[in-house]
């Protein structure tokens, strides 16, 4: 009896309903061949496992190198692509299931939010069902929600270590440096932030190391891989450039590189080149905005800290998203992977009930436009479902920008 009872307990059985969600989305993508970034894994890997090139040097590897790792570990259970195939499905299974388990161990102190973090946990998987199983982006994911959690439970450094891991396989976790350095700004502790630097820097460059000593000019080739790309059709500044082409100020072309479909013509070539930049100053307003905030707030205490680390970093990936000149459909993991944790830090019943809408709306938009899309086919579709999907996710990052503005104006009242 105490076995069943064990085993009925609820967060048992909402990981029991993610697993068959997940199972059946691998039956899906195995019935329709939909493996995408997979095969293109099986490639990157077997030339080193293989064939014995050395990444970056001997060949074009457009992943930072922990990346290397999480496509090593199932083709060591793998016998041919096919093998391979379910493997990297059940590794990215575990992933989220991983995280979900977190996820609900993270929220369990306010029961009347289950409803909608047991929903988001269903309904990610089924917006995302190719990109949790067939892309890297889910284990960056992953040590962002670990990092989370050990930090709530006082390991900081090693809430540090996940950060400097997840940025080596995909480079966005970087950005969660200016959320910590928030709350170390709100509570006065400038040496703890010194610390977080040291220990992300550290664990960078210890995985960097190898291929550093090996070959230095071609350690780090995976930085500029995307500068000089165009825009990609996906991005919300595209979105601006179909308004401009359907108004008659642009000429409007596609072209597929970088592994991607982007655009050219003569407004776009005009404007890639200032994207860069066009991010790094967005990044810098909203990092202002986040320090000013934390300077002005009250010290924060532990579960405050917590929910506005988890509100800032979801502030700063959607900056990076909005204003990147490059957006992969896939970078809806990204966001979906912590708006549980969002409806989680926020106070008012009201707004969580806006930002769960936001939340499902733009999922399913996402979800929609990444099924529908085909480069062999941009249509009036295709672009009218990606500037849903792009405004949508300007709508969340004004409602985040918001709601961190309320919480701390909250907090200051009540401290």
């Amino acid at each position: 009896m105490t076995t069943i009872q064990t085993l009925l307990k609820p967060d048992r059985i909402v990981l029991l309903a993610i697993t068959i969600v997940l199972i059946v989305a691998v039956t899906i993508i195995s019935y329709t061949n939909g493996w995408m970034d997979v095969n293109h894994y099986w490639d990157n890997i077997n030339e080193w496992y293989d064939d014995g090139l050395i990444p970056y040097k001997d060949y074009v590897f457009e992943y930072p190198p922990l990346s290397l790792l999480i496509f090593l570990i199932p083709r060591l259970f793998s016998w041919d692509l096919d093998s391979y195939h379910f493997m990297y499905a059940i590794f990215s299974m575990i992933a989220y299931i991983g995280i979900s388990k977190l996820t609900l161990d993270l929220t369990k102190d306010d029961e009347r939010l289950r409803p909608y973090i047991v929903l988001l946990l269903l309904l990610i998987p089924i917006f995302g069902i190719r990109f949790i199983l067939t892309r890297n982006d889910i284990f960056a994911v992953a040590a962002i929600i670990i990092s989370i959690w050990c930090y709530k439970n006082n390991h900081k450094r090693l809430a540090f270590i996940l950060i400097g891991l997840g940025a080596m396989i995909k480079l966005y976790p970087i950005l969660l440096i200016v959320p910590y350095l928030a709350n170390e700004i709100s509570r006065r502790d400038v040496k703890s932030f010194l610390e977080c630097i040291i220990i992300i820097a550290a664990t960078c460059v210890i995985i960097e190391l190898p291929f550093m000593i090996d070959d230095f000019d071609s350690a780090f080739s995976y930085l500029s891989y995307h500068e000089d790309r165009p825009i990609q059709i996906e991005s919300v500044v595209a979105t601006f450039m179909y308004f401009a082409y359907l108004l008659g100020y642009t000429d409007l072309h596609y072209i597929e590189s970088y592994g991607s479909d982007n655009m050219w013509g003569e407004l776009p070539d005009k404007v890639a080149p200032y994207m860069n930049d066009v991010l790094s100053w967005s990044l810098i307003i909203v990092i202002a905005f986040l320090l000013i905030i934390a300077i002005w707030s009250k010290k924060w205490d532990d579960n405050m800290k917590i929910r506005m680390f988890i509100l800032t970093s979801l502030a700063m990936i959607l900056t990076f998203i909005i204003f990147n000149k490059v957006y992969s459909a896939q970078y809806m993991l990204w966001v979906l992977g912590l708006t549980p944790l969002m409806i989680w830090s926020i106070s008012s019943e009201k707004a969580r009930r806006v930002g769960f809408v936001i939340t499902i709306i733009f999922g399913s938009v996402s979800g929609i436009a990444a099924a529908t899309y085909s480069s062999y086919d941009i249509n009036d579709w295709f672009i009218s479902i990606e500037a849903t999907k792009n405004f949508l996710t300007i709508a969340m990052l004004c409602f985040v920008i918001y709601a961190i503005y309320t919480e701390s104006k909250i907090y200051r009242l009540r401290a």
